[in-house]
C-alpha cells in the first residue's frame, strides 16, 4: 500500500504540477486556496515540487542522466551527492579566499581588506556634465 507521502511525491513529479509550480513562481499565482498556515501535507508537496524542479533543471542542463528518474532512491542519492558536492566546493572556495596572502599596509596607507581581484572606484561627476 502506498503511503500518502508517496502519492504527494508522485504528483509533484508530474509534468502538470511542475508546470503549475513554475508558472506560480513567474506569474505569482496561488497553488493553494490558503496563503499561510500550510498543513504538513502542503509543505511536503511544496518541498517535493522544489526538489523535482531542481532535479529536472539539472537534467535539462545535462548534469544528470534520465536514469535518475527511474527510482526514488536514485533521485534521493543524486540530491544527497549534489548537496554534499556543493558544500565541499563552497568550503574549498572559502578556504582559498582565507589562505590568500594579503599585502601588508605601507606607512601612511590605510589597511585594506582584500576580498578578491575586483575593486570599486567611485568618482564624482565633473561639474557642468549631466
Amino acid at each position: 500500500m502506498l503511503d500518502v507521502f508517496d502519492h504527494i511525491r508522485t504528483l509533484a513529479k508530474s509534468n502538470k504540477y511542475q508546470s503549475l509550480y513554475n508558472h506560480a513562481k513567474e506569474l505569482k499565482i496561488q497553488i493553494f486556496h490558503n496563503t499561510c498556515d500550510f498543513s504538513a501535507l502542503q509543505l511536503q508537496f511544496l518541498n517535493d515540487l522544489a526538489f523535482y524542479a531542481g532535479l529536472m533543471t539539472d537534467y535539462a542542463m545535462g548534469e544528470v542522466d534520465f536514469i535518475v528518474f527511474e527510482n526514488t532512491i536514485y533521485e534521493d542519492a543524486y540530491h544527497y551527492y549534489k548537496v554534499n558536492t556543493n558544500r565541499k566546493k563552497l568550503k574549498n572556495h572559502n578556504q582559498d579566499i582565507s589562505d590568500k596572502p594579503t599585502r601588508p599596509a605601507r606607512s601612511g596607507e590605510k589597511e585594506s581588506l582584500d576580498i578578491g581581484s575586483s575593486s570599486w572606484v567611485f568618482k564624482s561627476p565633473k561639474k557642468g556634465r549631466i
